[in-house]
């Protein structure tokens, strides 16, 4: 799990269609049941959540039914699913491992390693994919530069360390 924010954070068991919401401190975890099923297909391997607590949202990556998640952490409720198979190139249990949000562009970055298009960009406020991209090697993971301009992304296949222009 990322957050933006150190005053909530969010995450997921690997298994299951549930995440949780902690403040530190607390004793208690706060459970959030997400959707067991999108498009008739299974929501059971949450791979990723990050919490963009300045834009109000979490969001959350499932993985072989790739789907992204929005829920509104102010009303508590889910704003959006997104099914991503048949977009951008990606297919029904293509691996969705990875969301990140850059707040320079306002959008998010998806990391599907395996996928034709293994890096998806998505607008922010529409959670409509904008672009797509294959690295050859795989993209991991993805990191942020400081300033927006560059993805970092440990490479799949090659081990190294691949640094993309955003």
């Amino acid at each position: 799990f990322s957050s933006e924010c150190p005053d909530k954070l969010y995450f997921a068991p690997w298994h299951g269609a549930r995440m949780f919401e902690y403040v530190p401190g607390a004793r208690d975890l706060r459970p959030i049941d997400l959707p067991k099923e999108v498009l008739g297909q299974p929501v059971e391997e949450l791979y990723s959540v990050h919490h963009a607590c300045k834009r109000g949202r979490v969001y959350i990556a499932n993985n072989h039914n790739p789907v992204l998640f929005a829920w509104d952490s102010a009303r508590r409720r889910l704003e959006r699913a997104l099914p991503l198979a048949g977009r951008n190139g990606i297919r029904m249990g293509d691996l969705l491992l990875s969301v990140l949000r850059n707040p320079i562009r306002k959008t998010l970055l998806l990391a599907l390693p395996l996928a034709r298009r293994n890096i998806v960009e998505v607008a922010e406020e529409t959670l409509e994919p904008l672009r797509s991209v294959t690295v050859r090697e795989g993209a991991y993971n993805i990191a942020l530069s400081p300033d927006g301009r560059y993805l970092y992304a440990p490479a799949v296949y090659s081990g190294a360390i691949l640094k993309l222009d955003a």
